[in-house]
């Protein structure tokens, strides 16, 4: 892995796990855009910067191909991601903690479907403090029964064991 100082970005890191995990990505998404150009599914109005259809350009009055360019130009880019912090850690800290981001984002995405925790909105710093500490908890009891279920080999997932305690109430 190496870093460069760069202007948008604080700095950029590229890894060799990234660049695999790109290529496949672009060429699974291009696999896709095939199919459904074989099937006539993709018209002009498909043709926009989301995704791969980056990728898709029109040929004559209403053909549409993939740009083997652009996608070339693209693989230039695998492995590379930018950061952007205002934290004091060091670079490879910062790195090591970006490839945990998705447990943050787990929990969070737990805490507001399974455990249905919505914002409630406090001015006083204790009922502040008791909100998030509820929440807290509530998430920990979670993970708890999601560990204990996986301990036993349960073949019932923590949100179809929480459907099941609620029928029985």
């Amino acid at each position: 892995m190496f870093i460069i100082r760069v202007f948008l970005c604080d700095f950029v890191a590229q890894t060799d796990s990234r660049a695999k995990k790109d290529r496949y990505n672009r060429e699974k998404g291009i696999r896709k855009l095939e199919k459904h150009i074989k099937s006539g599914r993709l018209t002009k109005s498909s043709i926009n910067n989301r995704g791969y259809n980056k990728f898709l350009k029109l040929e004559g009055v209403i053909k549409v191909a993939i740009d083997k360019d652009k996608a070339e130009l693209d693989a230039k880019w695998d492995g590379l991601k930018g950061y952007i912090t205002n934290s004091a850690l060091q670079k490879d800290e910062i790195i090591e903690n970006y490839r945990h981001l998705w447990q943050i984002e787990k929990a969070f995405r737990i805490s507001k479907t399974e455990l249905k925790i919505r914002p409630v909105y406090h001015r006083l710093p204790r009922r502040i403090e008791a909100h998030i500490c509820l929440s807290f908890v509530a998430y920990k009891v979670y993970k708890e029964l999601e560990r204990q279920l996986q301990l036993k080999q349960a073949a019932v997932s923590a949100q179809k064991a929480i459907e099941i305690a609620r029928k029985h109430i």
